[in-house]
């Protein structure tokens, strides 16, 4: 008895599968479902992210008008200075008075009353909470200009006029509260 295929057809379809040609006929229909598809998968990605990134909630119950300008140092958890020492606290917000939250401020020192130079490795900063507020740890007394948000990012040294930067005197043993503070950085 012989062993083999029942009739040459069978054959033929077998080695037909096994062929380039019918690798290359898969490849062509995968690739013409992948152009079909990937414009739709694209666009539906995008919308996610758009979606997510425009859906920013304020933290527990607050709204832009529970915001207030009062920010007492005894809220955060930055200790009193030493005597050779200060802190600097406030609250960040957006335009909409939103709080500027989970995000870096620093204090650039000023020299010789106009010169800000920013080190973002020894230049005293601070870390907002979910409400927006910030107080630095022990700092050196002197003149520093807010720099708000991260220079790596995005970033704005904070000016009430828009045109000159503001300038905060930090004196030894004292609690310096600049208050409230907006931002024209985007949320």
């Amino acid at each position: 008895m012989e062993i083999g295929w029942k009739n040459n057809n069978t054959l033929e379809l077998f080695l037909f599968f096994l062929s380039s040609r019918f690798t290359k006929m898969l490849q062509k229909r995968k690739n013409k479902l992948m152009r079909k598809y990937y414009p739709i998968i694209i666009t539906l990605i995008i919308a996610l992210l758009a979606i997510s990134a425009c859906n920013k909630t304020l933290p527990g119950d607050k709204t832009p008008a529970d915001v207030t300008s009062e920010v007492t140092p005894e809220e955060t958890t930055a200790p009193f200075p030493a005597s050779d020492k200060s802190r600097v606290c406030g609250m960040i917000v957006y335009s909409d008075k939103s709080p500027f939250d989970d995000d870096t401020i620093y204090l650039a020192p000023v020299y010789e009353g106009t010169a800000i130079v920013l080190d973002t490795s020894s230049s005293p900063g601070a870390k907002t909470d979910q409400d927006g507020k910030f107080c630095t740890t022990d700092i050196n007394p002197g003149d520093y200009v807010l720099i708000i948000g991260s220079p790596e990012m995005s970033y704005e040294i904070y000016s009430e006029d828009g045109t000159s930067a503001v300038v905060y005197t930090a004196e030894a043993g004292e609690t310096l509260d600049i208050g409230v503070v907006e931002t024209n950085l985007l949320p």
